[in-house]
C-alpha cells in the first residue's frame, strides 16, 4: 500500500466496549424492541465529545435493544500480513482526498410535531427536544419551519387571509407559530452548541393569491412573474422572516417554494402552490430576489434554496433556473425531497453537483410510512422504515452535500 494511504485499521477482536445506557424495552410486534422515554427515565447517546488521538468512535443498535452501544476503535497503519485469512475488517482512509462537508442534520417544526409535544408533561418536552438538539442526544443544528399551515396541521390557514391585501397590511404570524413552533425552536436553539440552522418553505400562498381561489389541490399565482400578486407574494417572505424575527429568530435561508409540482394537482388535499421550472426562474428573478435583497436578505445573508420537490425533475429544474446567470446571482442551494428514491436514481444529484459547483444541495423533506394505512402510519420499532432514512442519507450525501457559504449574520 502507498504512503497516501494515511490511515488503515480496525481490527475486530480489538473493538473495546464502553458502557451502554439501560434501555427501558417494551415491544410494539413491529420488528425491534424500543426504548421508552418517561418523567423518570430517557436513555440519552450521551455527550459524544472527539475520540482520543489515533482513535474512533462507533455506534451500534440493535434489534433487540443494543441502543447506541458505543465502542472506541484504535487505529494504525495498514498491517503488513495479509488480513484476508482471518476476521479482520480493513478499512483505508485517504485523508488527502476530501469531497463535501455535511454541515448539518434536522428535523421539522410543523404544527404536527408542536401538537405532540405539547401534550406531554414540561419535563419530557424538554427530554424530547434535547434528544435531537442536545449534545446528550443526536445534536441535531438544523430545522425547517412551513410558512403557515402544511399536510402536518389541523387547519388550513395562512398570514393573510384577507382578500386582495396585497400591501399585506392584515399580515400576523398564527397562533400555531406562537404555541406550537416558536416556543419549541427557542428551546432547540438554547441547545444547539453553534447556531441552529433554519430553512423556511411555503406551502400555499393565501387563496385569494391563486387562479384556483383555494388553498389546497392545484392552482398558481395569478398573472405573471413581476406582476401584482407574484410581487406580493414575494413580500409574504420578508414579512414572515421580519416576523419571526421580532421573535428573536433568525433564518438561515428559505426555499422558493415546497413541491412546486403539487401545485398542478387539483386531487391533493393540502395547501399548494404550482411553479414551472420557468415561472420559479422569473419570480426568483424578477420578484423574489430583488424583494429580499431591498429588505436586507439578500445572498450573503439569507441562503435561497429552489426547486424543494422529488428528485425525478432535478437534473431539468437546475438547469433551467441555474443556467439563466440572473437568477443563479441570487440561489444558493437546492433543496430536493426523497420520495422518489426508490424509482429515480441518485444521478440527479450528481447532475447539480458536477454541472453548479457553486450551489449546495439541501435534503429537506422525508417521511417514512407516507403512503401507508392510517394504521400503519406510525409503527413503534421497525426497523425497516429506519433502514429507509439510512438508505436515503447514504444515497444522498456522496452525491451532492457540499459546502455552503457561511451566514454572517450568526
Amino acid at each position: 500500500m502507498g504512503s497516501e494511504l494515511l490511515i488503515a485499521v480496525a481490527v475486530v477482536a480489538a473493538l473495546i466496549p464502553v458502557v451502554v445506557p439501560e434501555c427501558q424495552r417494551r415491544d410494539y410486534s413491529h420488528g425491534s424492541v424500543v426504548c421508552v422515554c418517561n418523567a423518570t427515565y430517557c436513555d440519552f447517546a450521551g455527550d459524544i465529545g472527539l475520540p482520543p488521538s489515533g482513535s474512533a468512535f462507533a455506534f451500534e443498535s440493535s434489534k433487540d435493544g443494543l441502543r447506541f452501544a458505543k465502542t472506541s476503535i484504535p487505529l494504525s497503519r495498514a498491517p503488513t500480513q495479509d488480513t484476508s485469512v482471518n476476521d479482520t475488517l480493513l478499512l483505508v482512509l485517504d485523508s488527502s482526498k476530501t469531497y463535501q462537508i455535511v454541515y448539518g442534520f434536522g428535523g421539522a417544526f410543523t404544527d404536527a410535531a408542536g401538537i405532540n409535544v405539547k401534550s406531554l408533561p414540561e419535563k419530557l418536552q424538554d427530554d424530547l427536544i434535547k434528544s435531537y438538539y442536545g449534545k446528550e442526544g443526536i445534536a441535531y443544528n438544523m430545522g425547517r419551519v412551513p410558512l403557515a399551515s402544511t399536510d402536518f396541521s389541523e387547519r388550513k390557514y395562512t398570514y393573510d387571509d384577507s382578500p386582495g391585501d396585497l400591501e399585506l397590511t392584515n399580515f400576523t404570524l398564527a397562533q400555531e407559530d406562537l404555541d406550537l413552533k416558536i416556543p419549541y425552536i427557542k428551546k432547540a436553539t438554547s441547545l444547539v452548541s453553534g447556531p441552529l440552522l433554519l430553512i423556511g418553505s411555503a406551502w400555499s400562498s393565501p387563496a385569494w393569491m391563486k387562479t384556483s381561489n383555494t388553498l389546497e389541490g392545484g392552482g398558481v399565482l395569478i398573472g405573471e412573474p413581476g406582476s401584482a400578486y407574484y410581487k406580493s407574494w414575494a413580500k409574504y417572505y420578508v414579512r414572515f422572516l421580519q416576523e419571526y424575527l421580532r421573535q428573536g429568530i433568525r433564518f438561515y435561508g428559505v426555499t422558493a417554494q415546497n413541491e412546486p409540482t403539487t401545485g398542478f394537482a387539483p386531487t391533493v388535499s393540502w395547501p399548494a402552490l404550482g411553479f414551472t421550472a420557468q415561472t420559479q426562474k422569473e419570480f426568483i428573478k424578477l420578484d423574489m430576489g430583488p424583494a429580499l435583497d431591498e429588505a436586507g436578505y439578500g445572498a450573503d445573508v439569507l441562503q435561497l434554496l429552489i426547486f424543494d420537490d422529488s428528485s425525478d425533475s432535478l437534473p431539468e429544474w437546475s438547469n433551467v433556473v441555474l443556467s439563466d446567470t440572473e437568477a443563479a446571482e441570487y440561489v444558493r442551494g437546492v433543496a430536493v425531497h426523497r420520495y422518489s428514491d426508490k424509482s429515480v436514481s441518485p444521478a440527479g444529484l450528481d447532475h447539480v453537483h458536477e454541472n453548479f459547483e457553486n450551489k449546495f444541495i439541501l435534503s429537506t423533506q422525508a417521511s417514512a410510512g407516507s403512503a401507508a394505512k392510517p394504521e400503519d402510519k406510525v409503527l413503534l420499532g421497525s426497523w425497516e422504515r429506519a433502514e429507509e432514512y439510512a438508505s436515503n442519507i447514504i444515497e444522498a450525501a456522496p452525491a451532492g452535500f457540499k459546502s455552503p457559504p457561511t451566514h454572517p449574520s450568526l
